[in-house]
């Protein structure tokens, strides 16, 4: 208020009613804080905290608005080109042709090893040792698993 009576004082004169009104506030307001000292100095520490802190939400603001404003535009957008559809009609490879196949491969490895198996007993009656080790052995792993290749 005092700044507000001094900047009238110097822009009008002594008779406006604008001055006089603001003199009239002036008077009032140093009437109360004389009344409360200790409050009225803390009451003008409050209003210029809240001055200040209006102030700077007055500049940080903006940049906040600005910043949410940059993040939605880093986004990146993700746009559907073509919608996933199950498919009409089963590709290859086929199911079955891989099951077949797969048994019949089995089948001539069985076939292949059992004729092995039976070549190595026999080789037992031939002199070499290794040959006999190796014969026994099978005949240990055959016996563990009940197949008899001793014909």
């Amino acid at each position: 208020k005092e700044i507000e009576v001094s900047v009238l004082e110097r822009s009008v004169t002594a008779d406006n009613g604008s001055l006089q009104q603001a003199r009239l506030e002036l008077a009032e307001l140093d009437k109360k804080l004389a009344q409360f000292p200790g409050a009225g100095l803390q009451t003008i520490r409050l209003y210029r905290d809240v001055v200040t802190q209006q102030k700077i939400l007055e500049f940080l603001m903006p940049l906040y608005e600005q910043a949410k404003i940059n993040e939605q535009k880093d986004n990146p957008v993700l746009v559907v080109l073509d919608r996933a559809v199950p498919p009409e009609k089963k590709t290859k490879p086929q199911r079955v042709l891989i099951v077949l196949s797969t048994a019949f491969l089995s089948l001539f490895a069985m076939i292949a090893l059992a004729f092995g198996l039976q070549g190595v007993a026999r080789k037992k009656d031939s002199g070499r040792a290794w040959d006999r080790k190796v014969a026994t052995r099978v005949h240990k792993i055959s016996a563990w698993y009940g197949v008899d290749v001793s014909s």
